[in-house]
């Protein structure tokens, strides 16, 4: 896929030629479709039969005053897939290719924050919001577990501790202080 935001700029052949001196070994010859030549209303009209055509609206050709209403029609067109893969994929695919600034995310937000009309993008949005916090929970929950390993297994090293304290103090059983202890002496 060839996006360029002024409409191709560099021209792109619709012909690949594989070939040896003297000799065309492969010749391929394939339809380009320049998204910014389709206007966004006739691409949106679109997004029934082919959900694609959501996350392929924000590349088409629409004033830039509009961006935050394409983004939320381009959400819109998605929203009623069954939640999935296929879902985020197009919802990332959207998301990548129309990144707002402050003001449009703003404004973003106005248009799909009162209107009943919004309200399968604001949902979208929210179990997106809510998938990205649980990730960064689960990052967080991994590097405390982390931290934890390193400084009970500095604690070990120091000789300082035996294992039930030093089990107390990280909170933590005794097996698990003995199999970091096992893994440092074999390590």
């Amino acid at each position: 896929m060839f996006t360029d935001s002024a409409k191709w700029r560099k021209p792109v052949s619709d012909r690949l030629t594989i070939s040896l001196p003297g000799h065309t070994v492969c010749e391929f010859s394939y339809s380009l479709i320049k998204l910014k030549n389709y206007k966004a209303d006739e691409f949106e009209s679109r997004i029934r039969d082919n959900p694609l055509a959501a996350a392929y609206l924000p590349l088409t050709y629409y004033p830039k005053k509009e961006r935050p209403l394409i983004k939320a029609r381009a959400i819109r067109g998605i929203a009623n897939l069954p939640p999935g893969r296929e879902r985020a994929t197009l919802f990332s695919l959207i998301r990548e290719s129309i990144r707002l600034d402050k003001e449009e995310e703003k404004q973003y937000q106005e248009i799909v924050r009162g209107d009943p009309l919004w309200k399968e993008v604001k949902m979208l949005q929210s179990v997106e919001e809510v998938g990205y916090e649980r990730g960064w929970e689960e990052c967080r929950e991994e590097c405390r577990e982390e931290c934890r390993e390193e400084t009970v297994k500095n604690l070990l090293k120091s000789g300082w501790l035996t294992y039930e304290q030093i089990a107390q103090i990280m909170k933590t059983d005794v097996g698990m202080v003995s199999k970091l202890a096992q893994a440092q002496e074999s390590g």
